[in-house]
């Protein structure tokens, strides 16, 4: 018998991202207010009831994404099957919306889609923190995006904290120029290049949003090292404030660039003149989950 389920895998953005030093374990603790948004793909995972071979298979309609166990949606069907030694073989197929090494967690929430949907596939139902135990050892943003909305992240990202938030005031626009960053690549540099510049406090970020207003000081450390050596994601975000966005700023290590409106109509205006320059713009709305 085959069973199947479809599911939309949301995009996030950052809108503060501070990053600390390196940790004696490679990695770097963070604060992040993160904020899931609309844009986002499809994806499908199919279980075959009659194999007993433990084993994932893997397509992808972009063909920038790797369709073998590199594939972080890959890593975490395994990672599920291993866990809870189940021996069946599944097919994920992903219809790729979010730009890929976009600092817009495209991998990381295809992987946190294909855990969700195995959960229920396999009727495993293992409890949220179970299912973010099992992401958070593939990448620090999949547990975020198993719990989506808005989250403020530390220690390495890992660290989770639920924002409650009213409706919020603004619409978004991301652009995105085509070419990715890597994200590897985008720590190192910031290892190599100190902070000279005050960074403002992410609480004043969390207030706002708390409130039902438009976020001010938002922040990401990695636009010092990432838009100096990306001159169209600096024009875009000029370009994005130029149009009317009431701020900008770049997501995770870049280099979409993404603005806040506080009108929709405003915000599409904003992205013909984009289309015009033949440079991909993404519309979104911020994700809103309630909580208890």
């Amino acid at each position: 018998m085959i069973l199947t389920k479809t599911i939309k895998s949301y995009a996030k953005i950052n809108l503060y991202l501070n990053v600390g030093a390196k940790r004696p374990d490679g990695y770097h603790d963070v604060e992040s207010v993160m904020q899931q948004v609309t844009l986002f793909d499809y994806v499908t995972v199919l279980r075959d009831t009659d194999t007993t071979v433990r084993g994932v298979k893997i397509t992808c309609t972009d063909r920038l994404v790797p369709s073998d166990d590199r594939n972080i949606a890959a890593k975490c069907a395994m990672a599920f099957l291993d866990k809870y030694g189940i021996d069946s073989e599944v097919s994920v197929s992903i219809d790729k919306r979010i730009p890929v090494a976009a600092g817009l967690a495209g991998g990381s929430t295809d992987g946190a889609a294909v855990l969700a949907i195995m959960n229920s596939l396999f009727d495993v139902n293992a409890p949220m923190d179970e299912l973010c135990a099992i992401a958070a050892k593939l990448g620090a943003d999949i547990p975020f995006c198993l719990i989506g909305g808005t989250c403020t992240a530390s220690g390495i990202g890992e660290i989770l904290t639920p924002v409650k938030t009213p409706v919020l005031p603004y619409h978004i626009l991301i652009c995105n120029a085509g070419h990715g960053v890597s994200t590897p690549q985008a720590y190192a540099k910031l290892d190599e290049t100190p902070v000279t510049e005050p960074v403002p406090s992410m609480q004043d970020v969390l207030t706002s949003i708390q409130n039902g207003e438009m976020p001010r000081n938002l922040y990401n450390s990695f636009e010092r090292v990432i838009l100096p050596e990306h001159a169209e994601a600096s024009q875009i975000r000029r370009d994005m404030l130029a149009l009317g966005a009431e701020i900008s700023l770049m997501s995770g290590s870049g280099p979409s660039v993404f603005g806040l409106f506080t009108d929709a109509e405003a915000r599409d205006r904003a992205k013909a003149a984009f289309d015009m320059k033949g440079i991909l713009a993404m519309p979104c709305e911020p994700v809103i989950k309630k909580i208890k």
